[in-house]
C-alpha cells in the first residue's frame, strides 16, 4: 500500500534497497556509490499471481474510501483459504514494488537531487512574504477608497434621476394647467352667457371651435394619464370634469342636430371629434338611444309581427337600417375610424335584441312554420349583411355577441326531428303496407308504388320547403338510412307466403331503378359534390344489390323445387318396365314436358321485366340446380337397376322370358328411358330456352351418364 513520503524518506528507502554488483544488499545507511538505474524484478515471487487478474481480490480495492481490512478479509475467506490470500497479496506487494522502482528509475537522477533542490527554500518564501504582504495592503485601502467614491456617485446620480423626475412632472402639471386654462378660454371666448358651447347650434363655427376643443381635451388627457394619482389632480379635478360635461353636452346637442337636419358634414364632423377624444362607443350609444330604441319599441313587437307577418316585419327592420343607419354608418367607413360600426354595434344590437324577445319566430313546434320563418330570417340576414357594405363590417356582424346568441335560438335539431319523423313514419307505412302494382298511365318503369313512393319521400328531404342547408349533413344520412331500411326490408321479404314469382322479380327491377334514381337523381338533387358521397352511394347500392340476389335466390328456389318436383316421376321408371311386359321405349316418358314448364312460362310472362340479364340471374341458376337434381336422380336409378342385375346375376335366377321377342331385358329399357328422358331435357335446354349445354353446370356429366349406361 502506498504512502506519501518525504524526500528524506524516499532516500532513505532507495538507498535500503540499493544492491551490490555480487547481489548482495547494503546495509542501511552505507555510503556507496549509487548505480546507474535500480535492478528491476519483474516477478519476485516467481508466481503468476503478479497478474492482478489472476489474484483473489481487485486491487483497486484498497483505494475505494469506504475501505475497510474487516469486511476485506470476510469477503476474500468466503472464496478462498487464507494461505492463498496470504500469496496473493505478498505477490500484490511485490508487483507495487516493482511499479514503485520503475517510477523512480524514469527520472532517478532528478529524483536523488531533489533534497538539495530543496534546500533554502523556506529562506527565500520568508523573503517574499513581506513585500506580498505590503502589497495586499496597500491594493486593499485602494479597493475601499473606489468603493467609497463609487458609492457616492451613484447617490449622485439617484438624487438627479429624481430631479429630473420631479421637473417632468413638474413640466405635466403645468402642461395641464395650461392646457385647463387654454381649453376655458376657449369655451368662454364667446357667448352672452360666456360659453360658446351652451346654445346647441348648427353653425360651422361651432363645430369647428367644439373640434378644436375636443383637439386640447385629447392632449389634457394624455397629460393626466402621465400624472395619475398625483395630489395635484385632485386639486383641478373638479375643473378637468367640468370641461368634459360641458364638452360631451356640446358634442351630444351637435349630433344631435345633426340627425334632426341629416346633415352629412355636421355628422361627419361629430364622429370625428369623438374619434379624437376616444368617445366613439359613447357617439354609437347615443345614436342607439336617439334613433334606434325608439323604432325598436314601436315596430318589433308581438303586435305588429302578428299583423303584418314577419316577412314584412323584416322588410321595416331593413327599411329603417337603409334610411336612418345607412348615412352615419358610411361616414364613420369613410373616416376609417377603427371599431366604430354603427350598423353592427348601434343598430343590429338592438334589433336583435328586440327579435329575441318574441318566441313565436323561433318556435319550432310546427315544422312549415318554421322552416318558414328560419328561410324567411336567412334572407333578412344576407340583405342586412349587404348593409354591411364591407367584408369587414360582416365579419364583425357574425363575430358580434347579439348575432350569436340570436342564431342560437333557432332549434335547428328540432325542427329535424319533426321532419324525420314526418318523413321516416311515413315510409315505415309504405313498407306496412300491402304491395300495389302501378298503374300503366303512371308506372313510369315502376313495377310498384313503393318504389316511386320511397323515391319522392327521400326527394322531399331536399325539396325548398323542407331542406336546411345547416341541416344538410343530417338530411344525407337520413337519405341513406331511407335507402338502408328499404334494403334490409327487402332481403327479408317473404317470397314464399306471396307465393308468386311476379312479385320477387318486380321488387328485383324496382330495387334496380331505385339504385340507378340514387346517382342519377338523388345525388344531384343534394346538391352534394358526387365525389365526396361516391363511397356512401356505392356502399348502398351494393347493400341494395345484396338485398336484390336474396329475394331472387329465394324465388329461384321455389321455381327450382317446382321444376324438381316434376322429376319424381324419374324415380318410378324402374316399376314402369320391371316384369311388366312393356315394350321398348322409343320417346320421352310424358313427365318430362311438365319439368320445366313453370320455368318456361316464367319466362315468356317475366321476359320482359327481367330485362336483357333475366337469362343469367334467373333462368340459369334455375336450370343449373334442375340439371343437379335430375342427374342426381338418374344416377340413382341407374345405379340401384345395376346393383339389382348383378344380384340376379349371382343368384343366377335370370330367366329368358326376362326379355321380350326383341331381346332386351327390363333393365336394359329402364337405361334406355333414361337417357331418352336427358336427351329430352337436354334438348328443351338447348331449344326452348336457347341456352347451350356448356353454360349449364352437370348438363354434360348427366348426358355422358345416360350415354354411358344406354344399352347398344
Amino acid at each position: 500500500m502506498a504512502a506519501s513520503t518525504t524526500p528524506g524518506d524516499a532516500t532513505s528507502t532507495v538507498s535500503h534497497h540499493i544492491t551490490k554488483e555480487d547481489g548482495s544488499v547494503t546495509p542501511n545507511g552505507a555510503q556507496i556509490q549509487a548505480p546507474d538505474r535500480l535492478p528491476v524484478d519483474s516477478n519476485p515471487s516467481g508466481s503468476d499471481h503478479g497478474n492482478p487478474q489472476n489474484l483473489c481480490f481487485r486491487p483497486d480495492a484498497f483505494v475505494e474510501p469506504g475501505f475497510s481490512v474487516e469486511l476485506f478479509l470476510r469477503d476474500c475467506r468466503r472464496r478462498v483459504a487464507m494461505t492463498e490470500l496470504q500469496s496473493d497479496l505478498s505477490t500484490y506487494h511485490g508487483s507495487l514494488q516493482n511499479s514503485m522502482f520503475n517510477l523512480i528509475n524514469k527520472d532517478y537522477a532528478e529524483f536523488l537531487s531533489l533534497s538539495s533542490n530543496l534546500a533554502g527554500l523556506d529562506r527565500s518564501i520568508a523573503d517574499i512574504t513581506a513585500p506580498l504582504d505590503e502589497l495586499h495592503e496597500e491594493v486593499t485601502k485602494i479597493k475601499t477608497a473606489m468603493d467609497n467614491e463609487i458609492a457616492e456617485l451613484n447617490g449622485r446620480i439617484s438624487q438627479r434621476a429624481h430631479i429630473r423626475e420631479q421637473k417632468a412632472l413638474l413640466q405635466r402639471f403645468l402642461n395641464i394647467s395650461a392646457s385647463v386654462d387654454k381649453i376655458e378660454k376657449l369655451l368662454a371666448n364667446t357667448g352672452d352667457d360666456g360659453n360658446a358651447l351652451s346654445g346647441g347650434g348648427g353653425g360651422d363655427g361651432d363645430g369647428d371651435l367644439i373640434e378644436r376643443v375636443a383637439s386640447e381635451f385629447n392632449q389634457l388627457q394624455f397629460y393626466v394619464t402621465q400624472c395619475q394619482r398625483a395630489p395635484y389632480l385632485d386639486k383641478i379635478g373638479p375643473r378637468i370634469v367640468a370641461i368634459t360635461t360641458t364638452l360631451q353636452t356640446a358634442l351630444e346637442q351637435r349630433f344631435r342636430h345633426g340627425l334632426q337636419t341629416n346633415n352629412a358634414d355636421t355628422l361627419r364632423q361629430c364622429i370625428r371629434t369623438y374619434a379624437v377624444i376616444d368617445k366613439v362607443s359613447d357617439v354609437e350609444t347615443m345614436f342607439s338611444d336617439l334613433v334606434v330604441t325608439p323604432f325598436v319599441t314601436s315596430t318589433i313587437t308581438k303586435q305588429n309581427l302578428a299583423a303584418v307577418g314577419l316577412q314584412e316585419l323584416y322588410g321595416q327592420i331593413l327599411a329603417f337600417a337603409r334610411d336612418k343607419c345607412d348615412l352615419v354608418a358610411s361616414l364613420a367607413r369613410e373616416l376609417n375610424i377603427s371599431g366604430c360600426d354603427f350598423m353592427v354595434n348601434a343598430a343590429w344590437a338592438e334589433v336583435a335584441e328586440a327579435l329575441s324577445r318574441i318566441p313565436a319566430i323561433f318556435a319550432s313546434g310546427i315544422a312549415d312554420d318554421f322552416h318558414a320563418h328560419f328561410t324567411t330570417t336567412e334572407t333578412f340576414l344576407n340583405e342586412f349583411e349587404a348593409l354591411c357594405r364591407t367584408q369587414q363590417s360582416v365579419e364583425h356582424l357574425r363575430a358580434h355577441p347579439a348575432y350569436v346568441a340570436f342564431r342560437k335560438r333557432w332549434s335547428l335539431p328540432v325542427y329535424f326531428q319533426l321532419r324525420f319523423q314526418e318523413i321516416a313514419g311515413a315510409f315505415e307505412t309504405l313498407l306496412a303496407a300491402p304491395l300495389e302494382r302501378t298503374s300503366s298511365a303512371t308506372a313510369a318503369g315502376w313495377q310498384f308504388t313503393l318504389g316511386p313512393a320511397m323515391l319522392e319521400l327521400v326527394l322531399r328531404c331536399w325539396s325548398p320547403d323542407v331542406f336546411l342547408p345547416g341541416l344538410k349533413h343530417r338530411f344525407w344520412k337520413l337519405t341513406l338510412q331511407i335507402f338502408s331500411r328499404y334494403a334490409t326490408w327487402l332481403e327479408a321479404f317473404d317470397v314464399e307466403a306471396s307465393a308468386e314469382h311476379d312479385v320477387a322479380i318486380r321488387l328485383v327491377d324496382d330495387t334496380t331503378s331505385l339504385k340507378k334514381a340514387l346517382a342519377e337523381t338523388v345525388v344531384p338533387a343534394t346538391g352534394l359534390d358526387a365525389q365526396l358521397v361516391a363511397t356512401a352511394v356505392d356502399a348502398a347500392g351494393v347493400q341494395l344489390d345484396t338485398s336484390a340476389t336474396a329475394v331472387r335466390h329465394r324465388a329461384c328456389t321455389m321455381l327450382t323445387q317446382q321444376c324438381t318436383a316434376k322429376l319424381d316421376a324419374c324415380k318410378g321408371i324402374p316399376r314402369q318396365y320391371r316384369h311388366t311386359g312393356r315394350k321398348v321405349p322409343d320417346a320421352a316418358s310424358d313427365h318430362m314436358q311438365h319439368v320445366l314448364a313453370a320455368l318456361l312460362a316464367f319466362r315468356r310472362e317475366f321476359g320482359d321485366v327481367a330485362g336483357g340479364d333475366g337469362t343469367a340471374q334467373w333462368i340459369v341458376p334455375v336450370l343449373k340446380a334442375v340439371t343437379e337434381a335430375f342427374a342426381t336422380i338418374a344416377d340413382d336409378v341407374l345405379t340401384a337397376v345395376r346393383k339389382t342385375e348383378e344380384s340376379l346375376q349371382r343368384l343366377k335366377k335370370l330367366r329368358k322370358k326376362d326379355g321380350d321377342k326383341d331381346g332386351m331385358s327390363d333393365d336394359n329399357k329402364i337405361r334406355l328411358q333414361l337417357y331418352l328422358d336427358a336427351m329430352e331435357f337436354q334438348r328443351q335446354i338447348n331449344q326452348d330456352f336457347g341456352i347451350e349445354s356448356r353454360d349449364i353446370q352437370n348438363l354434360e356429366r348427366l348426358v355422358k351418364l345416360v350415354s354411358d349406361a344406354k344399352p347398344s
